[in-house]
């Protein structure tokens, strides 16, 4: 299937416009291109093919022959929608498939905390011989991803 240009403009898309992290489209690619391979070893070469039974069987083969989460699969189905309404947008498709399928339901895992003396250690750490080069940087940015609750990648994109 000859969709290489759509899909580059999509993962553009998703960063500029739309703001996702790089590696969230990076995910998307990745499932975006298995998604593609699967149509077109059913023969399926146009995006005005795809029908939602397509789309039901990726979902089954990904679930029963990769056996993977219900995580990675609720975000393949997120993939196929937003490419499908991104098609639409940039008028490559006219239709979007109704895609007659519920999202896998994520199992929500309560995240892993650390003790208050685990976190006073963790705080005192950069002060703590060998001492950092920027011992007040590396403090600062362990409060932000103790207080705030920041990803390191989220920490990286801030600006001064």
């Amino acid at each position: 299937m000859q969709a290489d240009d759509e899909i580059d403009l999509f993962l553009g898309h998703l960063t500029l416009e739309r703001g996702l992290s790089p590696l969230t489209a990076e995910a998307y690619a990745g499932d975006l291109a298995q998604f593609l391979c699967f149509l077109e070893e059913r023969g399926i070469t146009r995006v005005d093919q795809i029908r939602p039974s397509h789309i039901r069987d990726f979902l089954d083969h990904c679930q029963t022959q990769q056996e993977l989460s219900s995580a990675t699969l609720a975000r393949r189905v997120s993939a196929i929608r937003a490419w499908m309404h991104f098609l639409i947008e940039i008028g490559t498709s006219m239709r979007m498939p109704d895609f007659a399928t519920e999202r896998p339901r994520v199992d929500l895992h309560l995240p892993k905390y650390l003790s208050k003396s685990q976190v006073e250690v963790l705080l005192t750490a950069p002060f703590a011989p060998p001492e950092s080069r920027f011992p007040h940087r590396d403090r600062a940015i362990l409060e932000l991803l103790y207080s705030c609750g920041l990803r390191a990648t989220e920490i990286c994109t801030l600006k001064s």
